[in-house]
């Protein structure tokens, strides 16, 4: 007869005891797939022929990318629909209609060139987009192909002929006006002592010595200020364009100033910039990043900076300015694209047009030749009474304009 062996005795803490969880099945995907799937049932749900790949590429970049992703990608998508045409992946001569259709007409000349007259309408009738508009569709498009897999449609000749071609004819847009450190520096002396002086103060000082983006100073709280017994801070923030943590110093004097906002408005924890409330009440929220536009130009306003167009004003202003300001110093590109966040120093020749202009190479050499010729002219002036009147030609001085 077989002998039967019972089963070891398990005791009930033993089963309840917490079980480790299960690895994740090989069909589940890395949890990216995740992020995928809520994209596509989220804002892309309307664009089914983005692939994966594509929306993955999408999540990564920062939220105020990825709207501009989806609308830019919702205008092409919607004239494609007018039109019967097939989106994605689009035909060249498709992008290259879309922007004819959404600038200026292009007219041939006596030349047999090509020109856009009647820049305040389209050719059907509708008002044109603007230069930097139709770049972003084009940038958008060009993106989107590119990391599908596509060939770039934005790189076919016909388009980049119609490009070029709009490019030439289109007004370019006027840079924003600059926040340097002479119109800071003014701004913290005249604004007032009130809590809203005191918040304009630190917000702008803090914009111009961080180069922060708008979304960069509202999104900045009292924790990201590591503050030392000296009274300066070490600053640690996200740059919001490429998700990096940037470091930024500020010197005892600038934290002095916004430690004063932060002790008036009894602020210890949470965001460093709020708003405040008009009617009393002293519920606060933090600081939009369309206020900051709101603030300097209100700043700009108010203290009627002579060279400084309340208009032409912008949340870019700060940067804008520091930038100008440390090429005017002679910073080297990179560190200027250290201390703002920028890959390229394309971003530092675009925010530093006028400063990169004056420091140019024939600049420089046209500064030296005016240098050279005020020292003869001196020297000419100075010279023995005995050679003043005589026709020496060694001694004229050199015929330069200036």
């Amino acid at each position: 007869m077989p002998i039967r062996r019972r089963s070891p005795k398990v005791s009930k803490a033993f089963r309840n005891r917490p079980r480790a969880s299960a690895a994740p099945s090989p069909t589940e995907g890395p949890p990216v797939l995740d992020v995928v799937r809520t994209l596509r049932s989220g804002p892309f749900a309307a664009h089914p022929e983005l692939s994966d790949t594509v929306l993955r590429s999408i999540a990564s970049k920062a939220s105020n990318t990825r709207r501009s992703i989806l609308a830019n990608y919702a205008v092409w998508k919607a004239w494609c629909a007018e039109r019967v045409r097939k989106p994605y992946p689009a035909h060249p001569q498709d992008v290259a209609a879309f922007l004819q259709a959404h600038a200026p007409p292009i007219h041939v000349t006596k030349q047999g060139g090509f020109e856009l007259r009647d820049l305040e309408i389209t050719p059907t009738g509708g008002t044109p987009k603007k230069y930097s508009t139709l770049a972003r569709y084009l940038g958008t498009l060009s993106k989107l192909h590119v990391d599908g897999g596509y060939s770039d449609p934005t790189k076919d000749p016909e388009v980049l002929a119609v490009w070029r071609v709009l490019r030439r004819g289109l007004p370019r847009p006027a840079q924003k006006a600059a926040f340097n450190f002479e119109a800071v520096r003014q701004a913290l002396t005249a604004l007032p002592d009130t809590l809203t002086g005191k918040r304009d103060r630190a917000l702008l000082l803090v914009a111009y010595t961080l180069m922060a983006r708008r979304s960069e100073l509202v999104a900045l709280n009292v924790g990201d200020f590591d503050v030392h017994p000296d009274g300066s801070a070490t600053v640690t923030f996200e740059r919001h364009k490429t998700g990096e943590q940037a470091t930024s110093y500020l010197p005892p004097p600038i934290m002095a100033i916004v430690r004063d906002w932060w002790e008036t408005a009894s602020i210890r924890k949470g965001a460093v910039f709020v708003r405040l409330d008009a009617a009393g009440t002293g519920n606060r929220s933090r600081l939009t990043a369309q206020s900051v536009a709101l603030v300097f130009k209100r700043i700009a306003k108010e203290l009627n900076f002579p060279d400084l167009d309340p208009t032409r004003v912008s949340s870019h202003s700060a940067r804008i300015g520091a930038t100008n300001d440390l090429v005017e110093d002679g910073a080297p590109d990179a560190a200027i694209m250290r201390d703002a966040g920028w890959k390229t120093p394309r971003m530092v020749g675009l925010y530093s047009r006028g400063a990169k202009a004056r420091h140019g190479a024939m600049a420089t050499r046209l500064v030296a030749l005016a240098a050279h010729a005020r020292g003869v002219r001196e020297a000419d002036t100075t010279s023995d009474a005995s050679l003043v009147g005589k026709d020496d030609d060694t001694n004229k001085t050199p015929d330069l304009p200036f």
